[in-house]
Order: C-alpha cells, then sequence, then structure tokens
C-alpha cells in the first residue's frame, strides 16, 4: 500500500465510512475504491478518470484536496503519468467491442437471410415438385403440384383429369356429383343413361347403387353392386389407387 493510498483509507476510516457508503456517494466501483486505497490505479482508463476519481472521493470524505494534492503531488504525477498512455489502450478496448457488437449483429443478420432464403428455396421447389400415381397397372402418370392446387380450388377440371368416372344406368337411379366441394348433377336418371364425370377430386352419392354399373378410370367397381341402400364414394389421387386395388 502506497502512502498515498494510506491516507486514502484513513481519511473514509476517520469518518467511519465503509466502501459501500463512498460507492453509494461517488458511484464509483467499490472494487476501484479498494484498489485506490492500495495505490492501485491500473484499471482506471485515463489521466482524466483518475484525476477525476481521486477528487469524488476526497469530496466524499470530507478530506482537504488542496493539502492533499500538495502533500501527494509527486505520486499523482507518477500515476497520471502512467495513465497517459491508458486512453489509446482503452479506445482500442471500447472499439473492438463495438467491433464485437457489430460483427455479431451482422452474423445474426446473414443467419436469417440464410434461413429465409432456404425456407422460400425448398417452399418454391416442394411447390415445383412432380407426383408420380399409378393406376390400375398403367403408365405412370405426373401431375403438376400446382394445376392439382389450381384445379381443386377453383373446382374445374384442367384439360387431363386423373380422375374418370363412368356410369351406366340399368335402373332408375338418383345420383349427385361433387367436384372439388361444387355440385356438378344431383338429379334420376332412367335406364340405358350414361353419365361421364372428371376431375381431380370427385364426391359420388349413389341412390342404388344395384342399378348401375360404376367405372373408375376404365375399371369396373363391382364391390357396391350389391347395395340395396344408397352410398356415398370419395374418389381423389389419394384413395383412388388403394380402391381399385381392393376391388
Amino acid at each position: 500500500m502506497t502512502d498515498l493510498g494510506e491516507y486514502l483509507r484513513k481519511e473514509r476510516e476517520r469518518k467511519n465510512l465503509s466502501i459501500k457508503d463512498v460507492t453509494k456517494a461517488t458511484h464509483i466501483n467499490p472494487k476501484l475504491l479498494q484498489a485506490m486505497e492500495k495505490g492501485d490505479f491500473s484499471d482506471i482508463p485515463g489521466v482524466f478518470y483518475a484525476k477525476n476519481f481521486l477528487k469524488t472521493f476526497l469530496d466524499a470524505v470530507g478530506a482537504d484536496k488542496t493539502e492533499f494534492f500538495k502533500t501527494y503531488q509527486a505520486e499523482i504525477d507518477r500515476i497520471l503519468e502512467e495513465k497517459r498512455d491508458d486512453p489509446a489502450r482503452y479506445y482500442s478496448k471500447l472499439r473492438y467491442s463495438s467491433f464485437k457488437r457489430r460483427n455479431l449483429y451482422l452474423t445474426a443478420s446473414l443467419i436469417l437471410l440464410l434461413f429465409v432464403s432456404a425456407f422460400c428455396f425448398f417452399y418454391q421447389s416442394n411447390n415445383n415438385l412432380f407426383h408420380v400415381v399409378k393406376l390400375n397397372n398403367a403408365q405412370p402418370t405426373y401431375l403438376d403440384v400446382n394445376l392439382l392446387a389450381a384445379a381443386t380450388a377453383d373446382n374445374k377440371s384442367p384439360d387431363y383429369s386423373p380422375v374418370n368416372v363412368k356410369i351406366e344406368f340399368q335402373e332408375k337411379c338418383w345420383i349427385q356429383v361433387l367436384r372439388g366441394g361444387e355440385k356438378v348433377v344431383s338429379s334420376v336418371f332412367e335406364p340405358g343413361d350414361i353419365q361421364e364425370f372428371h376431375g381431380y377430386n370427385l364426391d359420388l352419392t349413389l341412390g342404388n347403387p344395384s342399378g348401375l354399373r360404376l367405372f373408375v378410370n376404365g375399371s369396373e367397381l363391382t364391390r357396391f353392386s350389391a347395395l340395396n341402400r344408397s352410398i356415398r364414394i370419395q374418389l381423389n389421387l389419394l384413395k383412388l389407387e388403394k380402391l381399385i386395388k381392393n376391388e
């Protein structure tokens, strides 16, 4: 402990003040106050702060600043001389800290940009994928997902429709057909009538399944022909192959 530091400590204790009390009065970090009382000013960033901290400390403990600086001028000069090189080092640390913050923000921004770009890429790629559907041992049919979505959205059948239904009426029978949720027909048909429907998503309600022959994509479904009650059949790309396979 130097004479200067010893003086600071004694002045504080003479006023019955703790380090905590001085910290509250000066807003100086308690670790710096303890270091100052040991004559250690190495962690104080520059000449301005060293001089200001000393004056603030002396005011807080009620010491005579004029007498203090006169008595310890040589030691104060030595301390201040050592601090003259500190600002460059101090501001270098500040610049490095600022550099780290800027780089942190830049890195976070780049990661976010990459994430958004990857999401957009895979989303777009997924929308442009082609699905392969194989029905009734026929050649694979390639369906554009965008075309399927459009057909389902506006309930219109495009030029090529993967679900093709043909109904031959052998008895008088009422049927209702929905395509994409929209009603296409709801009527009673006579024996000998033939109706055909095309689309991506067909919903058939057959009032008398035993009174008609039902063909889906060229294959006759006979499993409903013995039913004496109405039945509802949903025909779409997800269910079609299984329905024909289990025939």
